[in-house]
């Protein structure tokens, strides 16, 4: 190990004592200042503190470790050195938390956010002051790059400087300059002035981002390391070609970010760790629209690998989870990509089946397995992945109503595990499962009464009561502990006012097909008929149950169903029909009322 790393490790050593001396000393006059309360108290209670030296012996301080072993002695009774005593029944006062420490300006301004923006400015008066040279003829092309190669040479030098003397934030702006530098003398040489290949033109840019690589382990800088992968990400579009190498142009997008993907990991950078997923996917995109169809496949297989890439360091690595959504997003957009790349393809399109079936069994097999780990952090989002998956194979392999089926009877199971365990992005997803579901139920009427559309409004309306009634019981249950639960009731109780309207719609629609050949008066008789009885049922339960909600929505049903009579029956029906309905709607208005009346 060399001298200055020596020095380094000492001087970060140093700092971390530092830090801890101020720690033992706030937490000495924090004690201090318990101890002086203790004395008070002990005073007006008539009290001698024990603290307190005895007849004949010497004083004691009531400052630092014989005053916490006073306080302590006084405190017995409560157990908790350095605190009052506690009466019996009384909760103990929490610890003062640590103010806040205030945000350094100065520091912010002049040390982090003034060399990245005026590094800037410099770049770009350098940038003018070459042009002009050149407009001037002062300069010719081969001498262009040695300067460009020598600024850059210069930049690293004193950026190296500026760190080793702990101006990080801007050393690390230097040494981010002298990569760009590089990067674009490189670019000038080979592109506007053909100075050499492609594949010298490569090589060098290549080794250019292996230095910045090497920058950043060694300086430990995420800054640095963004700056070089965004740099590594536009390699190789500054490279001039008439026909693109599609499986090498994939092969380094990959190997590139899998490379900042361990560095990432490695320390820790957060920033970088997304910055990289975007970079990836980016140069993809645009790299897939220059190309057209001739990069799709191995387009389509470079996503994958670097999807499972990400999912290899969340099983081996203890990622954190703020990771864990970048996992999720990176599978999303792997689905998304092959749909693109191999959906509508009639040679092809049986890899995109194959893919959902190797995300479902992989993730529900993860799933379990961190489930029997009570890992449950890693276990919400295999199951989220799993779950769209599985989704998505259900959308291309079932069509009409089969599919409102499976995602009708997904999104209820999932719903109901993601309550269990208090899942709440699972829970949000397994809401849009459901109304996928839902949707594709409701947009299409029934066409005859025994048929799959019959089913699949069966299968709504059963697995929405069932999931309701589950949430109902895991509320009261959470409730009994002591929990406050105001807007989950709320969306509860208007979720079964729409389950109800749904189950309306439902009767209605058998209603009207058992009576489709029959005469228009039986028809309207039979539906205001269903109206009425639904509105009767609704108020027997809601007494039963004793539910203000459904009583009210029976009656404001049967105030419906007169309206329906007096705007849409009376005009169509015959007068005996409408002497019946009148008659029976009353009857059974009267009825309930009385039914009020005795409650």
């Amino acid at each position: 190990m060399s001298q200055d790393d020596k020095l380094k490790q000492l001087e970060a050593a140093l700092d971390l004592q530092k830090q801890e001396i101020k720690s033992l000393q706030w937490q000495v006059d924090l004690l201090n200042e318990r101890i002086g309360k203790l004395q008070g108290t002990a005073g007006q209670n008539g009290m001698q503190p024990s603290a307190q030296a005895a007849p004949g012996q010497p004083g004691m301080s009531l400052t630092g470790t014989q005053g916490a072993a006073g306080a302590h002695g006084v405190n017995s009774a409560a157990g908790l050195p350095g605190q009052a005593p506690v009466p019996p029944g009384a909760q103990p006062k929490q610890a003062e938390e640590q103010p806040p420490e205030k945000t350094d300006w100065e520091h912010l301004l002049g040390r982090v956010w003034l060399p990245r923006i005026f590094v800037l400015v410099l770049l770009l008066g350098v940038v003018w002051g070459f042009r002009a040279a050149v407009v001037a003829g002062l300069l010719t092309e081969p001498v262009r790059c040695i300067l460009g190669a020598l600024a850059g040479g210069l930049f690293l030098w004193f950026g190296d400087r500026q760190v080793r003397a702990k101006r990080t934030a801007l050393g690390n702006v230097l040494l981010g300059g002298a990569l760009a530098i590089w990067l674009l003398t490189v670019f000038a040489a080979h592109m506007l002035y053909g100075m050499f290949g492609s594949g010298i033109a490569f090589s060098l840019n290549v080794l250019i981002v292996l230095a910045g690589i090497g920058l950043t382990q060694l300086h430990r800088s995420q800054t640095l390391g963004i700056l070089t992968a965004f740099a590594g990400m536009l390699v190789p579009f500054l490279l001039k070609s008439e026909t693109p190498n599609v499986l090498l142009f994939v092969s380094y997008e990959v190997f590139s970010s899998l490379i900042y993907l361990a560095l990432a990991l490695r320390h820790n950078f957060k920033a970088l760790y997304v910055l990289n997923f975007i970079f990836f996917h980016a140069a993809l995109l645009f790299f897939s629209i220059a190309t057209g169809t001739r990069a799709e496949q191995t387009v389509g297989y470079g996503v994958l690998i670097h999807h499972l890439a990400l999912l290899a360091a969340m099983i081996a690595l203890k990622a954190r989870e703020s990771r864990f959504l970048t996992l999720f997003t990176s599978a999303a957009f792997t689905m998304g990509w092959w749909y693109a790349l191999f959906e509508h393809d009639p040679v092809r399109g049986n890899l995109y089946t194959w893919l959902l079936v190797l995300l479902t069994v992989i993730y529900a097999a993860l799933t379990y397995y961190y489930h029997k780990q009570k890992d449950t952090s890693r276990f919400a989002v295999t199951l989220t992945i799993s779950s769209f998956a599985l989704m998505f194979y259900l959308l291309r392999m079932l069509a009409g109503p089969n599919e409102a089926i499976a995602l009708l009877l997904e999104g209820a199971c999932l719903f109901a595990l993601a309550l269990f365990l208090r899942a709440r992005v699972q829970g949000i997803m397994s809401i849009a499962i459901f109304t996928i579901g839902l949707v594709e139920t409701i947009s299409h009427a029934i066409p005859q009464l025994i048929s799959g559309r019959t089913l699949a409004w069966i299968v709504m309306t059963v697995s929405l009561s069932a999931v309701l009634t589950f949430t109902a019981k895991i509320l009261r249950a959470r409730e009994a502990d002591g929990e406050e639960i105001k807007f989950e009731w709320v969306v509860l109780k208007a979720t079964w006012v729409a389950n109800a309207i749904l189950l309306l719609a439902f009767l209605t629609q058998l209603t009207d097909l058992l009576t489709g050949n029959l005469s228009n008066d039986i028809q309207h008789f039979a539906i205001s008929a269903v109206w009425a009885l639904y509105a009767v049922a609704a108020i027997l339960l809601g007494t039963v149950r004793n539910s203000p909600l459904a009583r009210i929505a029976g009656m404001v049903l049967l105030f419906g169903t007169l309206l329906k009579l007096l705007f849409f029956d009376l005009p169509t029906v015959s007068i005996l029909v409408r002497a019946l309905l009148f008659i029976g709607l009353g009857l059974i208005g009267l009825a309930i009322s009385r039914v009020f009346y005795k409650k």
